[in-house]
């Protein structure tokens, strides 16, 4: 049985993150401190556009950070940003949909995270859209 990954990193995040949430929306993540699992990942390209769910087809180096706590953060900065995503279905609750993504372009490592560490592959249900996270 495998156990479930705790976010026990923090980054910060320094641009505004590509993506389809409104510009303003995107760009109220800048300067704010998240959690983050302990290891940066590459991904294999499947991810999903939050509001399309269209494939981004992006493939790049990252780090996860868990929706719920991450839209917390941010409400105590931009709460305007975070009713956003709350009122656009998120934080997601099902299992492989319930993180957000920030490559290392947007982000920076404040602590718990180890840059010299080689970045993890996230597995990808190609069928379903479903990512697993190692250690799940």
């Amino acid at each position: 049985m495998s156990q479930k990954v705790t976010a026990t990193g923090l980054i910060t995040v320094t641009k505004r993150p590509p993506g389809e949430a409104p510009d303003w929306v995107r760009m109220a993540w800048v300067g704010v401190d998240l959690p983050a699992l302990p290891y940066m990942v590459y991904t294999d390209g499947k991810e999903t556009g939050v509001l399309s769910g269209e494939k981004a087809n992006l493939r790049t180096v990252g780090f996860i950070v868990p929706q719920k706590e991450a839209i917390e953060a941010l409400a105590f900065i931009y709460p305007g940003a975070a009713k956003w995503w709350y009122e656009n279905g998120f934080p997601h609750t099902e299992e492989g949909h319930d993180h957000f993504f920030f490559d290392t372009t947007v982000a920076e490592i404040v602590s718990g995270i180890d840059p010299n560490v080689k970045p993890i592959m996230v597995a990808d249900d190609m069928e379903m859209g479903f990512f697993e996270l190692p250690g799940r």
